[in-house]
């Protein structure tokens, strides 16, 4: 029979079964074949089908056994078939155009008890795939048109609806679609497709292109053009699942695979699926390789580029996401580029790393390789930045909250090290050699260091080859360093410890030649060999508790040779005051009390303004701690004096003593200096006594002779003088 036209209006079709058996099932044993026959009934009604209009009618599928529920709604469905026999498997159809549709599928709880069925029958179940047409139907669509569809998929598992995209609970609103050439064959769908939907989550496919193959296990599109709200997918791209239940677990059951020429991914799309991206705000170029899970995939040929700042030829494997912190990756880098700004959008916990500054890294460009997390990882290969060059082969762990923890070796070319440290003093670093510790702030570094540095950069003095091994605790360094710089070469063993606000030094030293001018450490021009034993701590005499020796010594002060060999500086405390002795060959002198060096000048000033007002301006600050006694031992100093002024001489074997206590302001001073000359004029056995207070200075003395010229003597001359207020009385 000939079936011209059917319509139907207003219409609800019902299939129920709330046990094993459907409500309709005995119209099926009708049109089936008898219980073990394999010949179909001859007899019934053959019926084919050319024209249907459906206007307003539903289709629900009750499966309380299952627990799979499904409701079609149609609000016109316009049919033009070529062939449509109800009682064979071949369907041909020219025009399928479906208004309003709206198809609805709910999974819950099933009533079929899990023992009613052996653990073989149950095993086969579920191993076998799902299938959309078990009766093996052929059916062939020219064109197939869908106008305003709304499909919806809910898992009715007790969790609240995820305000991103839910796989639970999938509603697709305003779907218009055109199949061309649509068939199924078995359980695939092929077609060529143009549609545009919206899904709940606020992702908006605005047009997809593409041959499309559809089966129950997946969806598979190639010569594909998708956009969305901000992105653009092309050439090919396909998802695969146990069955279409996975997609309720989108990131860890849908398996994907794709194949990206010129495409544009914006991070906001990618956060539909994995919110914690929604902060990115990047639009990222695509052209590769990917396979795998959202939560483990591989790419690989990648080409990846993030605005002009990041770029990316490598391959890449990411298990753990979406959570970043969390996540897996083996990555090997051709070329990668990006910005402090860029890598803190797609890894925020950057920002919190104030210790190194790494914003102070503007750039990075990186060829090696990656692999372990974001906060623990091993990396090899040459990093290029704004700061410098580094080539490492380094694990690194950035625990939160924590001082980075590191081992390994590395080698730097040039890198700005006082810029990434925040360290003022310090300029550029170049050095080969291996790492291993936690921290790199003075308050918390404990580095274990073996290598050689090219040069580093101090107080703007640039020192050059030095080999040192040791230890680096916060701000002490204990083991061996040897350094062949132009202006210093020297070799040292033991430890210098600047932790406190006052530094100790405790070490072996031997210092072969050193230009203190050209090092920057001294304004005079000179230069120092010899061995040195330091156990001190301090960093000027005023401070100096402690110990210092120089032996086998040789000082040059511009270029002249002074006769020193030996010295040893001591000082310590007794009770309150403190006691600080230098002896050598030449000399040996001792000052006991409370005393600031820096301030001598100070308050002699300040006495000799008392006396001669006029002519000595008064210091602007008075000191206060100065109440010291002296003494000065002389052996041959004639050598040391000249160098301060070349004009005066002599001073060999002479006794200095005296005292100066500025809250009494009184001062006192002896001297007996057998010979000393002053230009052209010459003394001998010279004593002196002077006394002072805030009012006089006394001074007498004593002359055994005094040579004016080779003809004027003076063989004895004693003298006294009285000084107050600009006027002296002799």
């Amino acid at each position: 029979m000939e079936l011209k036209y059917i319509g139907l209006e207003n219409a609800i079709v019902k299939l129920q079964r709330p046990d094993s058996v459907w409500r309709h099932q005995f119209l099926v044993d009708y049109f089936s074949s008898s219980p073990g026959s394999t010949k179909k009934k001859k007899g019934g009604i053959k019926l084919d089908l050319r024209k249907a209009e459906l206007k307003n009618v539903t289709f629900i599928k009750k499966d309380a056994w299952l627990g799979d529920d499904m409701t079609i709604t149609l609000g016109k469905l316009d049919l033009d078939a070529d062939k449509i026999d109800f009682t064979g498997k071949n369907y041909s159809i020219k025009s399928l155009i479906i208004t309003k549709p709206v198809t609805a599928l709910e999974k819950y709880a099933k009533h079929k008890p899990t023992d009613t069925t052996a653990l073989k029958e149950i095993i086969k179940e579920v191993l076998r795939p799902a299938s959309w047409n078990k009766g093996g139907a052929a059916i062939q669509i020219a064109n197939l048109k869908i106008i305003d569809g709304t499909f919806k998929n809910n898992k009715l598992d007790g969790h609240q609806q995820f305000a991103h995209f839910d796989g639970q609970h999938i509603l697709f609103t305003a779907i218009n679609a055109e199949f061309k050439d649509a068939g199924l064959t078995g359980d695939t769908i092929r077609s060529k497709v143009n549609l545009t939907a919206k899904e709940r989550s606020g992702l908006f496919v605005k047009s997809m292109v593409a041959d499309a193959k559809i089966t129950p296990q997946g969806m598979a599109f190639s010569n594909m053009n998708i956009e969305t709200n901000s992105s653009n997918l092309r050439n090919y791209f396909s998802m695969s699942y146990a069955d279409m239940g996975d997609l309720g677990n989108f990131i860890h059951k849908v398996t994907l695979a794709a194949t990206f020429k010129d495409a544009t991914i914006h991070s906001d799309d990618i956060a539909f699926f994995a919110p914690a991206l929604k902060t990115w705000n990047k639009e990222i170029k695509l052209n590769g390789k990917v396979r795998g899970l959202v939560d483990d995939f591989t790419a690989r040929d990648l080409l990846l580029q993030s605005g002009n700042s990041t770029y990316l030829d490598g391959d890449i494997t990411m298990t753990g996401l979406p959570d970043i912190n969390q996540t897996f990756i083996d990555f090997k880098a051709n070329d990668f580029r990006t910005t402090y700004n860029d890598a803190s959008a797609f890894v925020p916990a950057i920002r919190k790393i104030t210790k190194p500054e790494l914003g102070k890294i503007e750039f990075v460009n990186f060829k090696g390789n990656f692999t372990g997390f974001i906060r623990d990882f091993v990396t090899y290969g040459t990093i290029q930045t704004n700061l410098g060059s580094i080539s490492r082969d380094l694990n690194m762990k950035l625990p939160k909250g924590q001082d980075p923890v590191y081992s390994g070796r590395i080698e730097t070319d040039n890198f700005q090290l006082g810029t990434f440290l925040g360290d003022k003093n310090t300029g550029s670093l170049s050095v080969k050699g291996t790492l291993k510790g936690k921290g790199f702030n003075e308050k918390s570094r404990n580095t274990l260091v073996d290598g050689t540095i090219r040069h580093i950069e101090y107080n703007k003095y640039r020192y050059e080859n030095i080999v040192i091994k040791g230890k680096l605790d916060k701000n002490l360094f204990e083991g061996y360093a040897k350094m062949n710089d132009n202006n210093a070469k020297l070799e040292l063993n033991g430890a210098i410890d600047f932790n406190k606000t006052t530094p100790k030094f405790n070490m072996l030293a031997n210092i072969m030649e050193s230009d203190l001018l050209k090092l920057g450490i001294s304004k005079d021009s000179i230069q120092f060999r010899g061995k040195t034993n330091l156990d001190f701590s301090g960093k000027n005499l005023d401070n100096f508790l402690g110990t210092a020796r120089i032996s086998d010594a040789e000082i040059l002060k511009n270029g002249e040779r002074l006769p020193f060999d030996s010295l040893v500086l001591t000082a310590g405390f007794s009770g309150e005051e403190k006691k600080l002795s230098v002896a050598s060959n030449e000399f040996n002198a001792t000052i006991n009390g409370t005393y600031n060096l820096k301030e001598l000048p100070d308050a002699f000033a300040f006495f000799l303004n008392r006396y001669y007002p006029s002519f000595v301006k008064a210091p602007k600050k008075i000191p206060q701690n100065q109440q010291f006694n002296f003494n000065i031992n002389t052996y041959y100093v004639d050598e040391y004096i000249k160098l301060i002024d070349k004009k005066i001489s002599g001073f060999n074997f002479s006794k200095l003593q005296g005292s100066l206590n500025m809250a009494s302001q009184e001062l006192s001073f002896s001297g007996n200096i057998p010979q000393f000359k002053f230009r052209q004029y010459n003394f001998d056995d010279v004593n002196l006594e002077a006394t002072g207070n805030k009012e006089r200075l006394s001074i007498t003395g004593e002359l055994k002779n005094i040579n004016l010229s080779d003809s004027l003597n003076i063989p004895l001359a004693n003298f006294s003088v009285s000084t107050r207020n600009d006027s002296s009385r002799v």
